[in-house]
């Protein structure tokens, strides 16, 4: 990837991260008409971004709380 092209990847990536995440697919689209692999690199960033914002955003007891769960033998209990 070139210097230039990460650059653009990134700007498009600034912008749709600027705005609210109901709009962002519409914008990649518009924003990378005729270039499909400019839209796949910008929507597999925004998908990255969004994990990792999710991940972040919860608690250590909620995220221990998703993994573990009780054991048959202990609910109702």
């Amino acid at each position: 990837m070139t210097p230039a092209r990460w650059q653009h990847i990134q700007g498009l990536l600034n912008e749709a991260l600027a705005i609210p995440a109901a709009d962002r697919a519409q914008f990649v689209a518009v924003a990378c008409r005729g270039n499909p692999d400019l839209q796949h690199e910008v929507d597999s960033l925004l998908a990255q971004a969004s994990a990792a914002s999710d991940f972040l955003s919860t608690t250590t007891m909620e995220t221990a709380a998703s993994i573990v769960r009780p054991h048959p033998s202990l609910v109702g209990r």
